[in-house]
This record gives C-alpha cells, structure tokens and sequence, in this order.
C-alpha cells in the first residue's frame, strides 16, 4: 500500500489556494506520501478521450489498496476533478480521501459522494459537506492558519491512514469463542444513522478492556447503517487491547418497529436488537448486554461471574422512579412490583432460560403492540415477561450519572451509566467525566467527535438562553395564563420550583393525585381545550414526554409556535434540573 497526495502547479506559489496544498503536502511528505502533481490546464478544450489519456498520466504509480488526498479545488474545473475521481476509485480497494480547502467554486457535490473520507479547512465546512452525504459520514477538520503548527495535520493524516488501512472481518459464521469456557461475552445494539453513534460503544469496549485482564468478545448487532468504516474502528478498538468483535447483521423495518409504539421513535432503535440475541446466538447460554452510554471502570469478569443459572435476567434496581421519573404502566396496574423493577442498561441474560419462554421478539413485539403506553417499552417488556424470575444485581454495575455526580464527584469502582445524556457537564466535570472524555479523545473517532459534540453544546446553551428571555418576556406579563403540558414530574417539577404556577393558571394532563388543583388550585384541562385559547393570552409550557411523547407534534399541528406560543421544558432547563445539552 502507498501514500498519494495531489498538489497543484501552474499558479504562483505565493497564491493562497497553492500556499494552502503545498503547505498540507509538505507536512504529508514527511509522514511518507509520494507527491501527485496536478497542473493547471485548459481542459475545456479537451475532448474526452484526451482528458482521459491526461489523467491516466496523473494516476500513472497508483496502485490497487493504495491511499489518495486529493486537495480541491485544483483550479481545472468540477469536469476535470470528477474524472479524476472517477479513475481513482476505479483501482481495486483503493481508498480516497477528498481535503477541501475552499467551497466557494463549486455548484454541484453529488458526484464528489465516493469518497472514503472527507477533510475540511472548517468544522462549519465539514458540517455542510456531511449534510451532502460525502464521505459517507467520516470525516476531520485540518486547520491551515498561518499559525497552527503543522503537527495537527501531521496528526489528522496519520489517523486517516490509519483508520482506512483497518480491516474489520464481518463475514464469520456461527458464534465466535462459544465454547471457549475463559472468553466473556458481550452484546450491543447498534443503530448508527448519523455515523455518531458507534463511537460511545467504542467507549464502552476500551473502559471494559482497559479494567480487565480477561479476553472478551463482543458481539455487535448491526443494521445497514452502521458503516463498513465504523466497523473497522470498532474492530480497532478490540484488537489494540488483544480481544474481538464480531458482527451479527439484524433485519428490521424501523417503521414497523416503531408503530408498535410511539414511544420508540424517542430511541435508537439499537436497543431493540437484544430482542435477537438468543435467537442469532444460538451456541451461546449466557452474554452480558450493555447499552452504550455506559462507562466501565471495574472489572466485567465479576458481573460474568455471577450465577443467574435459576434467572433469566440479572441488573440493577431502577431507582429512577425515586428521583421523579414517571412510573411505568406495568408498575401502576400492579403487574410488576416497583421494588423488582429494573434497568436494562446492564443485562446478564440466561439466553437458555430465555429460550425455554419463547421467541424473545416475538414476545417483546406483543407485549409492546398491546397498547402499553409506557415510555419505556423495550425495557417494560424485559421486566413483564420475565417477572419473578430476575436477580438484582447490586447497585454498582449500574449508577446513573444523572443524580450519582450531585453526591459524588470522584471516580469510583462501579459503571457509569450516562442514561441516554450525550453530553457532559463542562462547567462543572467530575472525574468521571474527564475520564469518559479522555476515552473519547483517544478513541479511534479522535477529535471529530468531540469537536461536533462541543459545538452543539455550545449551541444548546445559546439556545437555552434565548428560550429564557423570550418566555420571560411572556410571563412577566400579569395576565397572562400560563399552561403546564404533562405530569408534574422530572423536568417539569423542576421548572416548577423556578416558575411558580398560581391560581388561574391551567394544567393538561396532570393526573398524579390530582397534584395541580390540590397544591396550587389549578384547573385541569383537556388537550381540546387548546382550540379555545388566545396565544396572546395564554403561553404553554411542555414535556415533550407528554401525550405519549405526541406533544410537540399537537402542538405544531393546532398551529402554535415553538418559542413564540410554546416551550419545551429541557430547552429551558440546565442538566442537573434535566434539560439538555446537546
């Protein structure tokens, strides 16, 4: 395998676009890239087959499973650099990596989507470039200011060479390591639509290997959108710490998924790939499912250790319900009691007592098409199914960042689960933070992940603070009316203690003990109501939880405007009260 980057010729070199590329070539050069020349060339003019005979000149060393950089603009036009394109990938394995120091030029990308990755001037460049879908979702920023020191992008050259020079074996049959009594084995759903996700399973796998002197496999459930790079990074992760990966290919209709209820739009449909387990692992009799918002800094050979041979499940109590989290059905009518109720986050599955009741999906899809309301409808299925026969794992294996970094700040000997949170409390890091940032940083994704995720919230806290002054400006206002749209729970709650309702204002659907009439003399109304209500009079405040999580929607549909007539509550919320990040 070589190393090829284009530079152009035929412009001053005192030209900026020239001084750019000759600047990234140079630094490439030192790392061992071979120099592909590019001169400016009046192409227009150029038939087709002599565009054809010019290029083959340019492409004359490239070989099958070389590496190309090519930096545009070139200077020849979007006909030219197409070709060009075209006869790079033309080469059997042959990966091309697209730098972009300008865009200014160009009119249409489309056909610029074969590249293998993408490398920006910008985060704002690599983010327009992304929503065309170029790259396939992979993608760096290299700074090119006259003061950065060339190291950076030395850096972001290495790491693409390393990540496109990966392979990840996805082709096994059977299940790997079944019989071997000393490998632990480990399960993830992975749903990556946006090519972001697998990076937190990535941390997930480095802070188990990195507490552990056990050989673990782990077995990732896959669809279609988990991407061939994606897996090769994965597969890096398992592979620089002496253990494996291997993944399992699911076929699910995500819209026939999530009809089954409304509330599983609000979550990645990974979570639902466990269903598959015992049916994809045959060989298999026990595997400890992992979610992948968690952190391990203890080892997992104590949680493959633990007996459940007369379980099903193992995990930990769901003390969430204690903190204001809205009870489940299954808790409410009694099927399940609120003391053996537990997260799904950490599972250790008895796949053979799990057999013996069935077809894991197949009874999961009933329960969940039953017309359940629960928000939580994968994890009430676990837990109605196989009542009675779960072990409480002690509370360790599974703390909630949520509320543990309101009593605790320093790193302890258990599993941070970061419960769906995709960011951390910069103003405040614990620990355990710096910690999950650190995986992050040293992860294979690298800096391109933490730079997305620092700019959203950056844009989020932006966000906040406008949302704040525009429903100041309503409710300072003596008459108007405000409404409170969902359970006086969580985030709603919280709100509450900073936005005292009083009487005249209303409440939809606030049925817990008859909260708003009994504390504050409020009326509770029906969501019709709505119809009725001035906007330049009453202002609603909502949980988008509320409705069965079609609130934000009912509200949009009866024409009311988000941050003029309405506010959603996380919007207005820090994190520790529950709102969002990013």
């Amino acid at each position: 395998m070589k190393l090829h980057i284009t530079n152009i010729y035929g412009i001053q070199k005192t030209f900026g676009l020239r001084k750019k590329q000759d600047k990234i070539a140079s630094v490439a050069k030192e790392i061992g890239f071979l120099e592909m020349g590019l001169y400016r060339y009046n192409v227009d003019t150029d038939s087709d087959e002599q565009l054809s005979s010019r290029l083959d000149g340019v492409i004359a060393a490239l070989e099958p499973q070389d590496i190309v950089v090519l930096q545009l603009p070139t200077g020849n036009g979007e006909r030219f650099e197409t070709r060009l394109i075209s006869k790079i990938c033309a080469y059997r394995d042959t990966k091309l990596v697209l730098l972009f120091h300008d865009l200014s030029g160009y009119s249409d990308l489309s056909k610029y989507q074969k590249a293998d990755c993408i490398l920006a001037q910008s985060g704002n460049m690599l983010r327009k470039l992304r929503e065309m879908n170029i790259g396939n979702g992979y993608g760096k920023v290299v700074c090119l200011d006259e003061d950065t020191d060339p190291l950076f992008a030395k850096k972001t050259l290495l790491e693409v060479v390393s990540d496109l020079s990966a392979t990840a074996d996805t082709t096994q049959q059977g299940t790997m390591f079944a019989d071997d009594p000393d490998m632990i084995h480990v399960g993830f759903g992975l749903y990556d639509k946006y090519g972001t996700y697998s990076s937190y399973v990535g941390v997930v796998m480095a802070s188990i290997l990195d507490h552990t002197e056990s050989k673990v496999c782990f077995h990732i459930l896959i669809d279609q959108s988990v991407s061939q790079l994606n897996q090769q990074r994965l597969g890096m992760v398992a592979r620089e710490r002496g253990s494996y990966v291997q993944f399992h290919k699911v076929n699910v209709d995500k819209k026939n998924i999530e009809e089954m209820n409304p509330y599983l739009a609000r979550y990645s449909i990974g979570s639902i790939f466990r269903l598959f387990i015992p049916d994809l692992m045959p060989e298999l009799h026990k595997i400890l499912y992992l979610d992948a918002d968690l952190m391990f800094v203890r080892d997992i050979k104590e949680l493959w250790d633990v007996d459940v041979t007369d379980y099903a499940l193992a995990g930990v109590y769901d003390f969430g319900f204690e903190r204001g989290f809205a009870k489940p059905e299954i808790i409410k009518n009694g099927s399940v009691e609120l003391k053996e109720y537990i997260n799904s986050g950490v599972l250790v599955m008895n796949l053979d007592q799990i057999r013996a009741k069935g077809n894991l999906f197949d009874l999961s899809a009933e329960f969940m098409a039953s017309g359940s309301t629960s928000s939580l409808p994968d994890q009430d299925a676990l837990n109605y199914i196989f009542r009675k026969r779960i072990l409480h794992l002690k509370p360790h294996w599974n703390v909630y960042t949520r509320y543990h970094r309101k009593e605790c700040k320093t790193l302890g000997n258990v599993v941070y689960h970061y419960m769906g949170e995709n960011y951390i409390n910069f103003s405040n890091p614990t620990e355990y933070d710096k910690l999950y940032v650190r995986y992050r940083m040293n992860s294979p994704w690298g800096y391109e992940v933490m730079e997305a995720y620092m700019l959203r919230g950056i844009h989020t806290m932006t966000d906040k603070g406008e949302m704040l002054q525009k429903l100041m400006q309503r409710v300072s206002n003596p008459n108007t009316i405000r409404v409170f749209y969902g359970e006086p729970v969580g985030g709603m709650y919280n709100f509450m203690q900073i936005v005292q309702p009083k009487q005249g204002d209303l409440f939809m659907q606030a049925h817990e003990n008859d909260f708003a009439k009994e504390k504050y003399g409020c009326k509770v109304v029906p969501f019709e109501s709505i119809h009725e209500m001035d906007k330049q009079t009453y202002v609603i405040i909502v949980v988008p939880e509320a409705d069965h999580c079609t609130a934000i929607q009912k509200l949009d549909e009866a024409g009311w405007k988000n941050g003029i007539d309405y506010f959603a509550v996380p919007r207005l919320l820090f994190q520790e009260q529950g709102g969002y990040w990013a």
